[in-house]
């Protein structure tokens, strides 16, 4: 795999709220898909995940490391249990109590997401 390495000009996504759009694929630690929507990009309904960053509507840890990416970026996120789905975990997923999840993400340009 080949990553995005950032360059000193380019714009952070240093704020909360700011609307962006994400293609993901998380993964469990063995490396079994439990969501992605680069894998549905090759179906006719091709969607990047569109949201306010930092404002809780994603697990934590997406949220704190969306604040530190910049637009165009693509990195592997490694989420430990507390800033994913915890105790509870996310048993529709396949997400057990307690796991560690490992996401691709691509981060585009800012969208306007309306109030």
């Amino acid at each position: 795999k080949q990553w995005y390495q950032r360059s000193v000009q380019e714009a952070v996504v240093s704020t909360q709220s700011t609307g962006v759009a994400v293609w993901y694929t998380g993964k469990l630690e063995d490396g079994t898909v439990f969501d992605s929507n680069v894998e549905n990009a090759r179906k006719k309904e091709r969607k990047a995940l569109k949201f306010k960053v930092g404002t809780g509507l994603v697990i934590r840890g997406w949220d704190e490391a969306l604040l530190t990416m910049c637009y165009g970026e693509k990195a592997e996120i490694n989420i430990d249990p507390d800033w994913a789905y915890g105790k509870k975990g996310n048993p529709e997923a396949g997400i057990q109590p307690n796991t560690r999840l490992i996401f691709e993400v691509e981060l585009e340009t800012p969208v306007n997401i309306g109030v």
